[in-house]
């Protein structure tokens, strides 16, 4: 009877660890995403900033054709 008692909690708790681990991963992977979001748009600001600022300072020639 006592290995039994014992076999049930110890499959109550398995069972409590395993979700809190799940709802863990679960947060991590939503901080993940967030990160990978913020860092989308930085990049895309500063991409942008960059095309402005070499548009500004380097302007292209334009090339007349011959014909």
């Amino acid at each position: 009877m006592a290995e039994k008692e014992t076999l049930k909690k110890l499959q109550k708790e398995a069972e409590k660890r395993k979700k809190e681990y799940l709802e863990f991963l679960k947060k991590e992977k939503e901080e993940m995403r967030k990160i990978q979001e913020e860092s989308k748009t930085k990049a895309k600001e500063f991409l942008t900033w960059h095309k402005a600022y070499l548009e500004k300072h380097f302007p292209r020639k334009k090339v007349k054709r011959k014909k």
